[in-house]
């Protein structure tokens, strides 16, 4: 059973804890939202703090919807120990600007982090978002998955770093990238890097950003799609191994939530008419 946790960014005054102790499993989502419809602009901050025991598995879920009004720095402190396990997947759709900073400690021996995250950027707005993985026990494993989608003059700056310690042998890390431009007006830059001061590792990377082809428009449109409907499958086919990831009682509402944000405004129906 997922338990749900509902935080007000204007009401948060304290760090989040999330802590699972040794051998423990459990299941969680954290939503991120606002009590007040008519906040004033300002700049909100949120620490969330995540550290699983040895031999615990957590298996974690962000949803996070704020308005133009917010503007965001949210930092994430992840800690894994011996044989513990994170599966953490978000949905980041916030509207204003926006810093993210993320790091994942895996202290233990044979920790293991799978991370995706599925974010979408529109108007104006700037994110950035620099995530820091570093390998210090022995056979740890890193798998991440960071998934964009932009549009309107939006901008997005990736900075990724995979760090292998030098008693971190047998480390297996993996970062992926892969942002949607949807119009000419938005841009993205990704800067993934490794520091490795071991041997015996298996550590890559890889980084796209691209839009979307007209030949694959033409071929769903030779099919019976609309040019509408065609753009509406190839963005959320982009998002969808890590929309997918949600559990049942989740995935439809983080499918209509980014196709809210993204598809469903007027600037999309003009540029696809």
């Amino acid at each position: 059973m997922i338990n749900t946790m509902i935080y007000y960014i204007d009401e948060l005054r304290e760090p989040i804890h999330i802590q699972v102790s040794s051998h423990e499993t459990r299941q969680l989502l954290v939503r991120f939202d606002y009590k007040n419809k008519n906040l004033e602009p300002q700049s909100y901050s949120r620490a969330l703090t995540i550290e699983v025991s040895k031999g615990g598995n957590l298996q974690l879920y962000i949803m996070s919807t704020l308005p133009t009004s917010v503007q965001n720095q949210v930092r994430t402190s992840i800690t894994l120990h011996s044989q513990s396990s994170l599966t953490l997947t978000e949905l980041l759709l916030d509207d204003g600007e926006s810093i993210y900073y993320t790091e994942a400690i895996l202290a233990g021996s044979d920790a293991t982090l799978d991370y995706a995250g599925a974010y979408g950027a529109r108007n104006r707005t700037k994110r950035v978002h620099t995530l820091t993985t570093h390998h210090l026990g022995k056979n740890s494993r890193s798998r991440t998955t960071l998934k964009s989608a932009l549009k309107d003059s939006a901008h997005l700056v990736f900075q990724g770093l995979i760090h292998v310690d030098k008693e971190a042998t047998g480390t297996d890390a993996y970062l992926s990238n892969r942002n949607m431009v949807m119009n000419d007006g938005c841009r993205a830059e990704s800067l993934p890097q490794l520091q490795i001061e071991t041997d015996e590792v298996a550590c890559s990377h890889g980084s796209t950003t691209g839009g979307v082809r007209e030949e694959e428009l033409f071929y769903l449109m030779s099919r019976g799609l609309s040019r509408i409907d065609a753009k509406r499958l190839l963005v959320l086919g982009h998002l969808a191994s890590i929309l997918d990831r949600f559990p049942p009682s989740l995935a439809e509402e983080a499918e209509l939530a980014a196709a809210s944000f993204l598809l469903n405004s007027e600037s999309f129906l003009s540029e696809v008419a």
